[in-house]
């Protein structure tokens, strides 16, 4: 009986949650590598270290900076003031979308988008359904907004939202047969200290925090669009 009860206080959040981070949730990630496709395709030689390098410069700069801003305020707004929210999460999705350094990488945000509404309204129904009146363009926006409707936990959303980005990036390097499994495990084991400090640390507030840049990053993008031939869109 003991264990029946151990059972019963499980957090009901956590199975869907675990499936909607998980890399065979239909949103789209693993099509993208937001630019991390230019430096492997032109990475003959590099180490597993320089792989790690990048894609910590891109957890920070274009998501912890980023799309985790933005994320965890979209939760927060709405967890505290609902609709009323509505102008305030606008307006901070429309100056992450506007960051964004190629047209490439915007239209990535707008397909990655519109695939997790229509992913989420069919694994969560009318939770997800209600955020058609939000005029949203970027991922981390959306993905807010639903942890907000549906109680997540903001550690836990902020962890598997940094978790799922790294680990699409790392199926790039397993694509282009640069690593194999193994080194793909030991590489998300050098980023997951890294991870679970980005998610639990807010960065300071400053005027130009959602636009923090990093020019290797920026340079690896713009170069993605002339890059050919490609496995990504982004």
């Amino acid at each position: 009986m003991a264990k029946i009860a151990e059972i019963n206080h499980c957090d009901p959040s956590l199975g869907e949650m675990h499936y909607f981070f998980d890399s065979s949730f239909p949103v789209g990630y693993f099509s993208h590598s937001f630019g991390f496709e230019t430096f492997v395709a032109n990475s003959t030689g590099k180490t597993l270290e320089s792989y790690a390098v990048w894609i910590t410069n891109y957890l920070i700069y274009s998501l912890w900076y980023g799309e985790l801003v933005v994320l965890t305020e979209a939760q927060r707004l709405y967890e505290s003031k609902g609709s009323k929210s509505i102008g305030e999460i606008e307006k901070n999705d429309s100056h992450l979308h506007a960051s964004r350094p190629t047209h490439e990488a915007r239209t990535a945000s707008l397909l990655i988008c519109k695939a997790i509404l229509t992913a989420a309204k069919n694994y969560f129904g009318e939770t997800a359904a209600k955020l058609d009146s939000f005029a949203i363009n970027e991922p981390a926006t959306l993905v807010g907004l639903i942890a907000s409707r549906r109680t997540w936990n903001f550690y836990s959303t902020r962890l598997l939202y940094l978790q799922s980005q790294a680990l699409a990036l790392t199926q790039v390097l397993v694509r282009y047969a640069r690593i194999g499994q193994t080194d793909q495990l030991k590489l998300m084991s050098k980023l997951s200290p890294i991870i679970t400090k980005l998610a639990s640390v807010y960065p300071d507030q400053k005027p130009n925090t959602i636009t923090a840049l990093c020019l290797g990053i920026e340079v690896s993008q713009m170069q993605h669009q002339s890059l050919s031939p490609r496995l990504f869109q982004s």
